[in-house]
């Protein structure tokens, strides 16, 4: 429900725009990951191909031109580790990426520049582990919330040259395949997950809502609906969280959604 002054329209009418960028990407990807770059460019990382190999170049994409190979950002650990790779803009223009299993048992996390042919440096080791099913995100311009197998959360600060970690409180466990969101006054909700992957044990159907300023986590509010695999939160413009989904394939295939409605919407009365 957004008006045309609200989105970008290409008129194609216009010759002078091009219609369509030139070009494929020269990889097969299945579960890669796209980052956005401040020049509009997108870096395109890991991933699999249609042989089940993993995809170590990363490609970048120019709007109204196509795709460019960046070899010298070659990497063989993203190779190894191509699912979803972990990866955010930093300030610098540089993108700080690490994998999700652990290349030779080893979480290194990566400073790539997009420029040029690309260059990737491997800068540190994760001070805790994760894998594919844990979530992370940005919630503020260079500061990553990232969630650990044993409850723990950690704060990394990827402004400069090596990015920095601070432990938070402990999140708790049974979070695979949950999923994090920044609410609208800059905490961040943790939402669904269960203790045995993408099954109906130890489920977590309690929100705890992370303040990065304190690193305190408050439990809050309870689904109805157990949110596992392929299930998503997003940020509503009114400042409530809509859930979707979770399942397929998994012990619940949910097409519904809920909304939850953070304690900010509310005065101290309990009215809107």
């Amino acid at each position: 429900n957004y008006g045309v002054e609200d989105v970008n329209v290409y008129d194609y009418t216009d010759m002078s725009i091009s219609p369509s960028p030139t070009g494929d990407m020269a990889y097969q990807r299945w579960y890669p990951t796209a980052i956005n770059l401040a020049n509009g460019k997108i870096l395109m990382l890991g991933g699999i191909d249609g042989n089940g190999k993993g995809v170590g170049m990363p490609e970048l994409y120019t709007p109204g031109v196509g795709w460019k190979s960046l070899p010298g950002a070659y990497s063989n650990e993203i190779a190894t580790d191509w699912w979803y790779p972990r990866a955010w803009l930093n300030s610098d223009g540089n993108v700080v990426a690490f994998g999700t299993k652990g290349y030779n048992k080893n979480f290194s996390v990566h400073m790539i520049d997009p420029s040029g042919n690309g260059t990737i440096e491997t800068v540190r080791t994760l001070p805790f582990q994760t894998n594919n099913s844990l979530p992370a995100i940005m919630y503020e311009q260079d500061k990553v919330l990232v969630l650990g197998v044993d409850g723990s959360a950690w704060i990394m600060d990827i402004s400069g040259d090596v990015p920095r970690f601070t432990k938070t409180s402990d999140v708790g466990g049974g979070r695979l395949w949950s999923n994090l969101v920044v609410l609208a006054d800059g905490s961040v909700m943790v939402s669904g997950g269960s203790s045995v992957e993408n099954e109906l044990v130890g489920v977590r159907n309690a929100v705890k809502i992370g303040d990065p300023s304190t690193g305190d986590w408050t439990k809050g509010d309870v689904a109805e609906v157990p949110r596992l695999y392929h299930s998503t939160t997003i940020l509503l413009p009114d400042g409530s969280v809509l859930s979707l989904g979770g399942g397929a394939p998994g012990p619940l295939k949910n097409t519904n959604g809920e909304i939850y409605y953070p304690d900010y919407l509310f005065d101290d009365n309990g009215d809107p």
